[in-house]
């Protein structure tokens, strides 16, 4: 269920609920079975049995064997409920009394006796006093007998003590266990897994409150209110939403007691179409951990979510070590559910064969010959079972997957290659139609790549698997990657290329420099299959199906499209990509990629073919409207990222499409797409910010002076706003547009429809952002005098004056007020500075705090970073000529490497196997990096991402001191086959990553010297939001090593690039003046 924020208590006592705690009908019900440890000897076990039951078809039956000793044994089950009776059926003519074991709130455990009637009939049991009993003992926790709800966990209990039988053992059942509880301020329930349904099939809720009525309302992916309603609730209602249009929703509920809110809660749905995919058409794949125990998904319902995405196949592994248990003996417990299914669904495993096992090589990376023909007997033997199409041999051998243990793999392309072969040779000689997936890197490593290939790999594999994750960077940069990867096949393949797999790629959506909004992996999640279909690529799997856990920091818990089992907001409920992938999987369904077409630049234009009608996908890197041009008076189908679909008659041949970060596709025959700017809907406000709550003016521009001029008269709809639209021929028109606002703050895209005869002919969008009204941010700086100051900035972002009380802050240990006027006008801002001076040095919690009367409170808080003026480093100003050749830095500070830094190369042969040093300087345009690099051996096979894997350096750079910010830039130079380039893996403010041409760099390679100047100017635009007046900032920078063979290791200043993606391991630096 969606979890509830109480907000207070109900004014009435409504009756208590009874909930089925456990009636033993299915394994997601889970019971656990307890021996008694501390007393050894009894033994015992636990099955759902359909011999006899009180209430349906099966009972929980316990036995207990003491004939060996011990004292009990218990069945036990977590509850987390605020019980106010228990209630069970309970079976056995064996024993004579039953033990009930509570564990409350605290922890405390309460222990009572109850006594069975003699016969062995079915009775029920039922207990309310939870701390009383026969033979109450309580302990742990509170330890004070009293009990504090809400119950931890349950226990029955068969004792020694208490069984009748002379030889000590005893058979007893136990059913319905049933508990009483308050109604909740307010649970939302699931009628489906994950809230996930078909157009088919209405979208509905259970309701449980204590309250009179929910309130509730639905927006949908683009933040249009959609539905709202006030449902009765009498304890227990059931909800059905009027939305059946495809595409992610966010729900908000409130439970209202005597007109009062008493509680909330939010959760997701999507909408998807009813689909069956091609059987033939399996590009699609699915990557999920479906057997992993904790995931609570026993009946593998996880594999009917995957099924409503369209994909047919879902990758997932087949460990060794679960497989393998004894040697030469394969079971497969933990994949026969699974299987069977996936086959149910009519959908299929794409196993990946991982990574070691305890009876070969000590459980290392496998490097001898007996490990490897262990490796592909248990190989074999899994096709053998399940009838599979195809294996992975291993998964990211090229990275610490292959460095598993004590052996000498070291992730190395020649102890891949011998596993690859054998496993290859094995599967062949018993099965030579199954499809065998060499490679399965990590990245695109093309230097690793090669290697494998010279040593003959590509004789052993069907098909060539890479993982190119590239996030937070856009998807299109790994066309390029592609491309060079198949030129590296035909290379050493005599000039064929073999199938390319993406069985591992995604965007995750976590916090930090190194995520991206839901919104945007939603977008990228369809451009990267279109770029890579367009690129040949055969099968895509994206990975994960679910969030793995509810670290919003963590990049591992954020990959999925659904969200995890115990997220607040529900359990598998769909992220935005999850509607994105169901919509991709149905307006391509069988449309093979045809080609691309050139559009502008920055417009993408991918065309699939269905049986002979086209099927485009469009997107833009920035905004811009376009015309289709189309034979008169067509139709063609256009659906949104989401899945909604309409359809666009042209008007004068050709329909107006605003082309976005998110795709559309368009379906129907277009003889030509071009920008045209003749519609245009944009914010008034110029930066595109709306305070919350205010309504947000927009204008829709409408030129109907240039040919093909008509009337043009219709109606434009946007947001649940309907504007007339009427412009003669020859007329420029602006139309003023005002959306209701919202309280919902961040990107809002507004997506308007211009109807004319009551037919779509044109769709338009914009996007605003919407922000607080009242905003304070904080910035840790110098001020003019060079103080050490946290300056404090608010902003005003509505449209009316806003009163203002007392700004009062509390850094560390040490707190005080700051001034600000009495009032605030719109759109105005203040700023005032917090002196710094005689903090002590370290990291200190802060907390502003601005009283508003009208607005409420507005808080900051977050770490400020002090430390001692000796310890900051030096940027001096100074600028730099950018040509390749030192200027001369002889007054400036230069930073040593190996005096300096700290060297992380095992086998360092002194400075001239690498050594050198760093000179930073500033001046108001740009930031500048100079260096003088030592270096025997240069050697850079990589382009682009892929660089760090060669020589080169990387380095970071965020605003304010270490700790104080998690966003932050990592870049990246290096002198590559296509000369110097600067590229950008990390950004601080949604900059694009990838190559960047605004900056100015030289570097130049001197064989006979053995030496490399590097000199780069980046401007300060590139690095925002740090400002170089501000003059704090955190920098860290390693120099990469590889002498041909593979990344040996690097030379650092400062931490938290190669060890860990963290700028509060970087150095404090600050910019100095002239001195």
């Amino acid at each position: 269920m969606a979890a509830a924020a109480g907000l207070g208590p109900s004014t009435a006592q409504a009756a208590d609920i009874t909930e089925v705690i456990g009636d033993f009908e299915t394994a997601a019900e889970v019971w656990n079975l307890n021996l008694g440890s501390e007393f050894p000897g009894a033994q015992g076990t636990f099955t759902r049995d359909p011999a006899d039951a009180a209430t349906g078809a099966q009972s929980g039956l316990v036995t207990a064997d003491f004939s060996g000793g011990g004292n009990y044994v218990l069945l036990g089950r977590a509850v987390n409920r605020d019980l106010t009776s228990l209630s069970f059926q309970v079976r056995s003519a064996e024993v004579s009394r039953i033990g009930l074991r509570l564990t409350d709130s605290t922890g405390q455990v309460h222990q009572q006796r109850i006594a069975l009637a003699p016969g062995g009939a079915w009775q029920q049991v039922t207990v309310t006093d939870f701390a009383g009993g026969e033979g109450n003992i309580h302990y742990g926790g509170a330890n004070d007998g009293i009990w504090h709800g809400p119950a931890r966990s349950i226990g029955l209990i068969i004792d020694r003590g208490f069984v009748l039988t002379a030889d000590r053992t005893a058979d007893v059942r136990f059913d319905a266990v049933t508990g009483t509880t308050p109604p909740p301020v307010l649970e939302v329930g699931q009628t489906v897994p994950g809230n996930i349904f078909e157009d088919s099939r209405p979208v509905e809720f259970d309701l449980t409150t204590r309250a009179d009525s929910v309130r509730w309302t639905v927006t949908d992916a683009w933040g249009d209110q959609v539905a709202f309603g006030d449902t009765p609730v009498d304890v227990t209602a059931g909800l059905t939403v009027p939305v059946d249009t495809p595409g992610h929703y966010a729900v908000e509920f409130a439970a209202v007691q005597d007109g009062e809110v008493i509680g909330t809660s939010e959760t997701d749905f999507a909408v998807v179409e009813e689909f069956d995919p091609s059987p033939s058409d399996e590009r699609f794949m699915i990557a999920e951990h479906l057997t992993r125990p904790d995931w609570g998904d026993p009946d593998y319902e996880l594999v009917g979510i995957a099924d409503k995405l369209g994909t047919q196949r879902v990758r997932e592994d087949a460990g060794w070590g679960e497989i393998e248990k004894q040697p030469g003996v394969y079971t497969y417990t933990r994949y026969d559910g699974m299987v069977e299914a996936l086959d149910e669904a009519g959908m299929g495993w794409a196993p990946m064969f991982g990574y070691t096992n305890r009876f070969y090589d000590g459980n290392a990376t496998p490097y001898t010959d007996e490990a490897r023909r262990g490796y592909a007997a248990y190989t074999v033997d899994a096709i053998e079972r399940y009838d599979l199409e195809s294996v992975e041999i291993y998964n990211e051998f090229n990275i610490g997957f292959g460095d598993r243990g004590d052996g000498p793999a070291d992730s190395r392309a020649d102890y891949y290659f011998p596993l690859l072969k054998t496993a290859y040779e094995a599967v062949k000689a018993e099965h030579p139609d199954v499809t065998v997936v060499g490679g399965v890197t990590s990245s695109i490593p093309f230097q690793w790549l090669e290697q494998l290939f010279q040593l003959g790999g590509l004789e052993y594999m069907d098909v060539l698997s890479v993982h190119p994750y590239r996030f937070p960077g856009a998807p299109e940069g790994m066309a390029a990657d592609l491309q060079r990867l198949d030129a590296l096949v035909r290379q050493y393949n005599d000039g064929e290329s073999i199938p390319i797999w993406i069985t591992e790629q995604s965007w995750p959506t976590n916090t930090g420099a190194t995520g991206v909004s839901e919104a945007t992996s939603a977008a990228y999640l369809v451009r990267a299959h279109v770029v890579a279909f367009a690129n040949g690529v055969e099968r895509y799997t994206w990975y994960n199906m679910m969030n793995k856990g509810l670290n919003e920091a963590d990049v591992e818990h954020r990959y999925g499209l659904i969200r995890n089992t115990n997220d607040p907001r529900g359990k598998w409920t769909p992220k935005p990509g999850y509607a994105a992938y169901a919509a991709m999987t149905r307006a391509l369904d069988d449309a093979a990629y045809d080609h691309d077409e050139t559009v502008a630049d920055g417009v993408h234009s991918h065309v699939f073919d269905r049986d002979g009608t086209p099927v485009r996908v469009l997107w833009s890197d920035q905004p811009v409207t376009v015309s289709v041009e189309t034979a008169p008076d067509t139709t063609v189908s256009v659906t949104d990222l989401m899945g909604a679909s309409d359809t666009y008659r042209s008007r004068a041949g050709r329909i107006h499409l605003t082309l976005g970060p998110a795709p559309v596709y368009l379906t129907g025959e277009v003889e030509h797409i071009a920008p045209d700017d003749r519609l245009t809907l944009a914010p008034v406000a110029e930066d595109g910010a709306v305070a919350a709550g205010d309504d947000i003016a927009l204008e829709l521009t409408i030129d109907n002076s240039v040919a093909p001029r008509a009337p043009i008269h219709g109606t434009f709809e946007i947001a649940g706003t309907s504007v007339p639209v009427s412009v003669r021929p020859g007329q420029v028109a602006t139309i003023p547009v005002t959306v209701p606002g919202t309280d919902d703050l961040g990107p809002r895209d507004l997506v308007g429809t211009l109807r004319l005869s009551g037919t779509p002919a044109a769709r338009l969008t914009t996007q605003v952002d919407v922000v607080e009204p009242l905003t304070m941010t904080a910035t840790h700086r110098l001020d003019d005098a060079g103080a050490d100051v946290l300056r404090v900035s608010v902003a005003n972002a509505s449209v009316d004056e806003v009163a203002l009380g007392e700004l009062a802050w509390t850094i560390g240990g040490q707190s005080g007020t700051a001034q600000v006027p009495a009032a605030i006008a719109g759109g105005g801002t203040y700023e005032v500075d917090i002196p710094l001076a005689g903090m002590p040095a370290g990291r200190h919690a802060r907390e502003l705090r601005l009283t508003a009367p009208d607005a409420g409170d507005v808080v900051s808080t977050g770490t400020v970073a002090v430390v001692a003026p000796e310890a900051v480093g030096s940027f001096p100003q100074r600028s730099i000529t950018v040509d390749g050749v030192l200027d001369d830095l002889a007054d400036v500070p230069s930073i040593d490497f190996l005096a300096d830094g700290v060297v992380d190369i095992a086998d360092h042969g002194g400075p001239d196997d690498l050594g050198g040093r760093l000179w930073t300087t500033w001046d108001d345009e740009n930031v500048y990096l100079s260096a003088r690099i030592d270096d025997d051996v240069h050697f850079q096979s990589e382009s682009g991402t892929a660089v760090w894997f060669g020589d080169g350096f990387q380095f970071g750079f965020a605003a304010g001191l270490p700790g104080e910010t998690r966003a932050w830039d990592e870049l990246g130079m290096s002198l590559t086959e296509n000369g110097p380039e600067l590229y950008r893996w990390l950004s601080a403010q949604g900059r694009p990553t990838g190559l960047i041409e605004d900056a100015d760099l030289a570097i130049t390679r001197d064989e006979a010297a053995a030496e490399t100047v590097y000199e780069l100017a980046i401007p300060w635009s590139e690095l925002t939001p740090f400002e170089p007046e501000h003059r704090l900032l955190s920098f860290s920078i390693i120099l990469n090593e590889n002498d041909g063979q593979e990344r040996r290791g690097w030379l650092r200043y400062g931490d938290g690039i190669a060890t860990a993606k963290d700028p509060a391991r970087y150095s404090p630096f600050r910019l100095d003046p002239p001195h």
